[in-house]
């Protein structure tokens, strides 16, 4: 029934009277509250007593929500509430989520997720912050006024109605290690009662404090078959999702800087744009007109692939090369155009996949060399994933998550030498290794 409610149209309910609607049904379900005042509704639901007192009358003249008057023995009859079973029933069929990602949006919203709603601070933020509000003659704020100020920081530090919609929408759609595709951020800015530039807006605020760890917009181009959706990554640690249980953990490793290999999708970037390719061939010149965004997706694409092949590697105690490129070649031939005319364009997108295929292997060969005793050692784990990290500084730290969350091990003090472990409170490590590491994003 909750998905159902998810995917209610803006156009149906606002902002406010959804999250009302979400809140009222993930805390009673179809049982009626008993009788009350809608001051005290509010207070159970944890939302504003002016949210509740707004939003229930409208979805009872809607007919979402249902109320019956019951009469004491003294003082002001009371109601008490329900969900309406038949209109929701009435409602279209949404798109089949999982089951445990249903569950973990439906405890995200049980919480208070109005009143507690200030974002969790950290100092580098806090530090960013104050280098955001800085003018060009280096005071701090000295060009905004006090009240605009404080406009700023409040729209960046508290969650509206849209934000927890937002943010439990994401984690009804997500899979176990908070990867959401295939929403557009059309369809987002439809189930949340928003234009799409405020969901861009939203979704970058979430990324500059850590509630999420990456956004990858879509992108469409002649070199594709089709477009590439969008990919949000949920930080499932934080700490707005501490009622959801759904930890998973990060391992770190990194090399000392001249063991660090060098970033094979940062080198496809640089020789597409260059005239005389030093690490490719001529078919990179097919990736010349892609923008940026574009080489994230394809590292992101590679990533998956490769993760998918040391979870092979970890389940049989070896890499099998020639299957693991097989796989991954026809993986890539589904995403890129191919032309069966025999033409010069046709051997170079072959010769481009193949060269792909061939960085899955040896993402693989990095993941097993510098992962692998830890995971052997830690016993086998359901999922990983290979994060994305800074395109431009190469693999010298590679983040991987790993669910089920493990027990913290290994872990060594960061400084500048090789260190590595597993690591479940990300807030001890420093926002550069995060981003090196591709647990958090620059924005």
């Amino acid at each position: 029934m909750l998905e159902k409610l998810i995917g209610i149209n803006a156009e149906i309910l606002s902002a406010n009277e959804k999250l009302v609607l979400l809140v009222f049904f993930a805390n009673f379900e179809k049982r009626w509250t008993g009788a009350m005042t809608l001051a005290s509704l509010a207070e159970q639901l944890g939302l504003r007593a002016r949210l509740v007192a707004s939003a229930v009358p409208l979805l009872l003249d809607a007919g979402f929500i249902k109320a019956r008057t019951c009469y004491g023995s003294f003082g002001r009859p009371l109601r008490e509430f329900a969900v309406n079973e038949v209109k929701l029933r009435a409602l279209p069929e949404a798109r089949k989520l999982r089951r445990e990602s249903i569950i973990s949006s439906g405890l995200f919203l049980q919480s208070p997720t109005i009143k507690a709603s200030r974002l969790n601070w950290s100092h580098q933020l806090q530090s960013l912050d104050a280098d955001e509000y800085s003018s060009e003659s280096g005071e701090a704020g000295s060009s905004i006024s006090p009240k605009v100020r404080r406009m700023i920081e409040g729209r960046k530090g508290y969650l509206d109605a849209s934000d927890v919609l937002l943010l439990a929408l994401l984690l009804a759609v997500s899979d176990q290690m908070g990867v959401v595709k295939g929403w557009s951020f059309r369809q987002i800015a439809a189930a949340i009662g928003v234009t799409q530039l405020a969901v861009k807006g939203r979704l970058k605020k979430l990324v500059r404090h850590r509630v999420l760890r990456r956004v990858i917009p879509g992108v469409a181009a002649p070199i594709f078959q089709r477009k590439l959706e969008s990919v949000i990554l949920l930080n499932t640690n934080h700490p707005l999702f501490s009622s959801t249980g759904r930890r998973v953990s990060a391992v770190i490793n990194r090399l000392i800087g001249s063991e660090a290999e060098w970033g094979f999708v940062a080198s496809l970037l640089i020789d597409s744009r260059s005239n005389n390719p030093l690490y490719y061939g001529r078919e990179v010149m097919l990736l010349r007109t892609l923008p940026f965004h574009a080489f994230e997706q394809l590292e992101f694409m590679l990533l998956e692939l490769a993760s998918k092949g040391f979870e092979c590697a970890l389940a049989e105690g070896k890499i099998d090369r020639a299957s693991l490129e097989v796989d991954a070649k026809a993986d890539i031939a589904r995403v890129m155009r191919g032309y069966d005319d025999g033409s010069l364009r046709s051997d170079l997108v072959s010769e481009l996949i193949e060269g792909l295929a061939f960085l899955v292997y040896l993402l693989v060969q990095e993941l097993d060399g510098r992962i692998r005793p830890l995971l052997a050692e830690l016993g086998a784990r359901d999922k990983v994933l290979m994060l994305p990290g800074n395109m431009a500084q190469g693999y010298e730290y590679i983040g991987v998550l790993v669910f089920p969350a493990l027990e913290p091990r290994g872990f060594a003090v960061e400084g500048y030498g090789a260190w590595g472990g597993v690591v479940l409170n990300e807030q001890k490590i420093s926002l550069t290794a995060l981003e090196k590491a591709g647990l958090a994003a620059k924005v």
